[in-house]
């Protein structure tokens, strides 16, 4: 499992970096993205990777108990990342808003995977 979850941390890393570019490329493009075509796509996958990695890391801290990472936390990563990759599409969201949503899933993930690697030394 915790194989997984680190893995998944880098895949979430990963789409929150690729969000940021599309936000930053795509704010530039006049044109409207084809929801059908580019956003439910990315956003089906991305939350696929989301979800996958919510049910591990809840299920590794109801076992492990690692200290200050709490489920409140983790769930307003998952709120968060939904909004950051559907924000990432559209060229009327606030640039500060979307740094600040990326900037928080990302410590929330960083934080994870600072427990894991923590938690695995003391075993």
């Amino acid at each position: 499992m915790k194989a997984k979850i680190l893995e998944n941390s880098e895949k979430l890393l990963y789409i929150t970096d690729e969000c940021v570019r599309r936000f930053e490329n795509d704010s530039k493009k006049k044109e409207d993205v084809d929801f059908f075509h580019e956003v439910k796509p990315a956003f089906e996958d991305a939350m696929k990777v989301m979800s996958e990695w919510k049910r591990d890391v809840l299920a590794w801290r109801d076992e492990a108990k690692p200290k200050y990472l709490f489920p409140a936390q983790i769930d307003s990563a998952e709120e968060n990342f939904e909004q950051l990759v559907l924000q990432s599409f559209y060229k009327d969201s606030k640039a500060i808003r979307f740094k600040n949503m990326k900037q928080s899933i990302d410590y929330t993930i960083e934080t994870v995977m600072d427990r894991l690697e923590a938690h695995s030394s003391l075993q």
